[in-house]
């Protein structure tokens, strides 16, 4: 990843300069990616299949075409957006409850999009409006159409977060495969009360990428998160893929049977404004 404070460069040597910065922030990516690869290519398939893990090959491959790939033009412009605001985390429901739900998901993934199309409303239900948990969403995307929807939905005002996230998973197929995704991007977040200034400079944000990608190292490291969606129970127990709700109930009484008997203190992970 780029340095927060780049290096005196020359007017001439600035636009190959930039090109090279663009370049190594998606390699930073794609190398951070490489084991969710997998689970994005099934991610139509059957919502309960298990993402195989990669071999040294495959690895190759993935983080060579990441380093050749050239990232879609986004329109360099002077706007300054809310960094800070949109570094904070987004959480749905009363901080103060009993259950902490980590959820880390991608936009662009389609088991995703099916638990949040068919399982969210009874899992909110169930758990938020009673009090009984809070969600936390852990933006953990897999490829460029999600990682700038990702930014574009930290850029939305606070209160339109879960309004917008739950509107880009819903369309899922109507703008995370297209090649003019940048553009239907901007024109559905416009919608949530984002310009195109600012869409613009949030998506084009090296300090917002990089915020992201370091909190998602964090995540991967503490929990081995290896796929999405993958849900994280008080810190301490993992549920990974796209379960009805019955089972992701049972899951998560299941989980905090093992928390309770475990005993153990909470795992953290340093905060995204840190």
């Amino acid at each position: 990843m780029a340095d927060d404070t780049p290096e005196q460069k020359t007017p001439e040597s600035s636009a190959p300069a930039k090109k090279s910065s663009d370049k190594k922030l998606f390699l930073g990516l794609g190398v951070l990616f490489l084991l969710l690869a997998v689970a994005y290519g099934v991610s139509l398939g059957p919502v309960e299949t298990e993402a195989p893990e990669l071999d040294s090959a495959q690895v190759e491959e993935v983080e060579q075409a990441f380093n050749d790939e050239e990232s879609p033009a986004v329109e360099t412009v002077e706007t300054v957006f809310d960094l800070e605001a949109a570094k904070k985390e987004r959480i749905l429901g009363d901080s103060s409850a009993p259950i902490k739900i980590s959820e880390h998901s991608s936009f662009s993934c389609g088991h995703c999009g099916k638990f949040h199309n068919e399982v969210f409303a009874d899992f909110k239900k169930a758990y938020i409006d009673t009090g009984k948990a809070y969600l936390v969403f852990s933006d953990f995307p897999l490829n460029a159409p999600a990682l700038h929807a990702t930014m574009a939905a930290r850029c939305v005002s606070e209160d339109r977060y879960f309004d917008f996230a739950a509107d880009l998973f819903a369309t899922q197929k109507d703008w995370a495969y297209e090649q003019n995704y940048l553009s239907l991007l901007e024109e559905k977040a416009g919608r949530y009360g984002l310009d195109k200034a600012t869409f613009s400079a949030c998506v084009s944000s090296e300090a917002l990428q990089k915020a992201i990608l370091e909190r998602i190292q964090g995540v991967q490291a503490q929990w081995e998160v290896r796929s999405t969606p993958s849900f994280v129970v008080n810190n301490q127990e993992v549920i990974s893929g796209a379960l009805s709700f019955d089972k992701f109930d049972a899951a998560i009484q299941e989980a905090l049977t093992a928390i309770e008997s475990a005993g153990g203190a909470d795992g953290e992970i340093p905060d995204e404004d840190e």
